[in-house]
């Protein structure tokens, strides 16, 4: 069981012993049942990024030598 806050960024495991947060000690705190897992990146966003890293380091060199 995962257990957020909703007035600081406390997201954790725990709860305090009165169901508030561990981290602030706000009453605001919500159990949260299942977790969202990211998607690793695909391998077309992956390489997207390098050509735009590609283009920008050349911008910069060529900025540079000029």
């Amino acid at each position: 069981m995962n257990y957020a806050c909703r007035d600081c960024t406390y997201n954790g495991t725990t709860a305090g012993q009165g169901g508030e947060c561990p981290a602030c000690g706000s009453l605001n705190f919500a159990r949260r049942k299942k977790t969202i897992e990211e998607a690793p990146p695909s391998k077309l966003s992956l390489q997207i990024l390098v050509v735009v890293w590609i283009i920008f380091i050349g911008m910069i060199i060529w900025k540079l030598i000029q």
